[in-house]
């Protein structure tokens, strides 16, 4: 399928999902072109779809991250890690969050990680789920 195209169920690359119950973020990174309908289930529960800035009005960097700023989620904790170098200084990765356009509650929720080298995008988001 095209990159950036829609599958049949409206899932966009890129598009995140979160578990309304338990905070459990997805983002997708393809989708297919199978006439299946596909739902994400989470605790039981479809996921819901966390709007992009650029579906509430925003432009720029900002359109491309997920319009929760109040509620930060894992998956828009790796929206503004994407291209992250591993292994990274706790300093690395808030310089990187900061240059992307992360906001103070973001940033207020790295500024708490434990001061170490990182070495894979999931120990970022354990230690995130930690402070969450």
């Amino acid at each position: 399928m095209e990159r950036g195209a829609r599958s049949q169920q409206g899932m966009q690359e890129g598009d995140c999902y979160e578990c309304e119950i338990c905070g459990f973020s997805v983002i997708v990174d393809e989708v297919c072109d199978c006439a299946e309908v596909h739902e994400l289930i989470c605790c039981s529960q479809p996921m819901a779809r966390i709007p992009m800035e650029s579906e509430t009005g925003e432009q720029g960097a900002a359109a491309s991250r997920p319009a929760r700023t109040a509620k930060v989620s894992a998956a828009g904790l790796q929206m503004y890690l994407k291209g992250m170098g591993y292994p990274a200084s706790k300093q690395t990765i808030m310089e990187h969050a900061r240059s992307r356009g992360a906001g103070e509650p973001l940033m207020n929720i790295l500024e708490k990680f434990e001061d170490r080298e990182y070495t894979r995008a999931n120990e970022v988001s354990k230690e995130f789920g930690k402070l969450r």
